[in-house]
């Protein structure tokens, strides 16, 4: 098992810790028990809606901000709001910067519905519209790398490639992390494989 303390470097040349804490249905106080046994990695996004606990957590224990890597997503209803919604996770987590902000799944819903496609994006030119706006979040200081979640192989190839006879022009930061379900009973090598290639780091939950 990796240290608490041991990094990988992440192709943007950002480090992050091997080993991190989901915040998902965590407390305030969990969060904060963790930060004070050597935690440094907290994976946290707006679906989990405790980043505010989160952030009490890390104002709580002591630690400084250049000891932390906190990672937050992008909703699947936030898509046309990309700069909106890093910051309204900044503010809940009292932060100015994200080490880590990811799309959290490949899909682009209407503002406050559930599995209701969102038009407009599509009309943008949907997921790549919306890696475009997370590119800026980079220029504006808000977030140091960006990456997605829960990617199979043919929708990192649609994004970062932009799909078959495509002439849109290149990313401009490719994805540095996707982060998957990958355990030993799930290991999904074809894909960890895919994107080691690619330089994508896999970030594993489960």
């Amino acid at each position: 098992m990796a240290q608490l303390d041991s990094h990988i470097r992440l192709a943007d040349g950002h480090r992050m810790p091997c080993v991190g804490l989901g915040t998902s249905k965590l407390l305030e106080r969990e969060v904060l028990s963790a930060l004070r046994a050597g935690v440094r990695h907290l994976d946290c996004a707006r679906m989990y809606g405790n980043e505010a606990a989160v952030g009490r957590a890390i104002r709580a224990s002591g630690v400084a901000r250049d000891e932390l890597y906190v990672v937050s997503k992008l909703y699947n209803d936030e898509h046309a709001d990309v700069e909106g919604a890093c910051r309204r996770a900044l503010a809940e987590l009292g932060l100015d910067t994200l080490d880590l902000f990811l799309v959290h799944w490949p899909l682009a819903w209407r503002r406050g519905t559930l599995f209701v496609p969102d038009p407009a994006v599509a009309r943008a030119g949907g997921l790549r519209a919306t890696w475009r706006a997370m590119e800026r979040l980079v220029d504006a200081g808000l977030t140091r790398s960006i990456g997605v979640s829960n990617f199979d192989e043919a929708q990192l190839r649609e994004l970062v490639d932009g799909g078959a006879g495509t002439t849109a022009p290149p990313l401009r930061r490719a994805p540095v992390v996707n982060q998957i379900e990958a355990h030993p009973l799930f290991a999904q090598r074809a894909l960890v494989a895919f994107c080691r290639a690619r330089g994508i780091a896999v970030t594993a939950w489960g």
